[in-house]
């Protein structure tokens, strides 16, 4: 007791309520907020199914579609401003290793723009391997790129850099 105050039982009170808090903005986090947002993903009928990374981040495993572009706007709007989206597709070796062919080409039209130059790589790469279908899509803010062949799927989405004047 200091100065008259019995401080074990006013610091166990601090102590529950700040516990208290803590869990209810967890569960509120995890049954309104993170719930909301995956019912509304499934709903758009793009995703198999949606889970949660260990660090908040949102993993949308994607179905097969003609469209990345528009698939990922779609989904994007679903999702609130301050969550991380990852799109998960179902890749072969196959499409991993045209892949790795056309990613410098990729990452230069990010950074330099040149997308002519991008979709002249993903075609040449990609009728050498005999893929079923391919496409680069830009918009922005991002290049989208799939690969398709016998089932299998890769999706890139990846950020354009704003050249400096």
């Amino acid at each position: 007791m200091i100065g008259g105050f019995r401080w074990q039982p006013i610091v166990a009170a601090f102590s529950l309520t700040f516990l208290a808090l803590i869990a209810g903005h967890q569960l509120y986090d995890q049954y309104m907020v993170r719930r909301s947002i995956e019912q509304k993903i499934l709903a758009t009928g793009l995703v198999k199914r949606v889970d949660w990374s260990q660090e908040g981040e949102l993993l949308v495993y994607l179905n097969p579609v003609a469209d990345l572009r528009t698939a990922y706007q779609v989904l994007e709007t679903s999702v609130a401003r301050r969550t991380t989206m990852r799109v998960l597709d179902q890749p072969s070796v196959l499409l991993e290793t045209v892949y790795r062919q056309i990613e410098p080409a990729l990452y230069e039209a990010a950074a330099l723009s040149n997308f002519t130059s991008l979709a002249e790589a993903v075609e040449r790469a990609a009728t050498a391997a005999g893929l079923e279908g391919y496409s680069v899509q830009v918009d922005e803010r991002r290049i989208y790129l799939s690969l398709h062949h016998r089932g299998a799927y890769l999706y890139r989405i990846v950020p354009r850099h704003e050249q400096e004047a």
